[in-house]
């Protein structure tokens, strides 16, 4: 029981540190940030899936404190991390250097680096009673499509766009398209492993 109540702490505090770090950030872009605009905070993936994060961990701390478990809670928990893996890895890879309105180190640092790996080990060290089955894992998928596809319809609308793979009027449609696949053939090939990786845990 003492050990249910350190992993709703730790998770608690995690949760609160990712909402005081978008919060921080958001307060900068209003306040510093010339052209910021609210809407387009949000819509960046990073800020979605961190609080679809925070918002998964205090979830799962709101069952574990009474000493339950729900498997949808458990499934959330589990496409949210996945998300904040989606995250670490395409920041790391394509974005690093690219302007993405976390310009405060300590914010930065945090929604790019450190929450992927808190959920990435979570999920991992603390598997779900029932892991997910493999049309729930495909059905993680559907967040990221609807994502690419709302960011491409305001992208044409307003004229811009969250990220430079996506967007459509420096590279055109067709290269859009084609970084849409290619990111979304990695995802689909990542989403079973990444449902399945608590197994190993249970394993030892």
């Amino acid at each position: 029981m003492k050990q249910n109540q350190y992993i709703v702490a730790y998770r608690v505090g995690v949760s609160l540190l990712v909402l005081v770090a978008v919060w921080a950030q958001l307060l900068h872009g209003i306040s510093s940030i010339s052209g910021f605009h609210t809407a387009n905070f949000f819509s960046f993936f990073t800020i979605q899936s961190n609080l679809l994060g925070a918002l998964a961990l205090l979830v799962a701390s709101s069952y574990l404190s009474r000493g339950k478990t729900s498997a949808w809670a458990d499934n959330l928990r589990g496409a949210s991390a996945f998300f904040m893996l989606m995250t670490g890895v395409i920041y790391t890879l394509l974005l690093a250097n690219a302007d993405v309105q976390t310009p405060i180190p300590w914010v930065n640092f945090v929604l790019h680096y450190l929450f992927p790996i808190v959920m990435l080990l979570d999920w991992v060290l603390i598997p779900p009673k029932k892991l997910p089955t493999l049309r729930q894992s495909s059905l993680w998928l559907i967040y990221p499509v609807l994502y690419v596809v709302y960011s491409l319809i305001r992208g044409a609308v307003t004229g811009w766009y969250p990220y430079p793979f996506l967007s459509v009027s420096s590279l055109g449609l067709w290269q859009v398209i084609l970084n849409s696949i290619a990111i979304g053939i990695g995802v689909v090939i990542l989403s079973p492993l990444f449902a399945w990786l608590p197994r190993v845990r249970r394993a030892k």
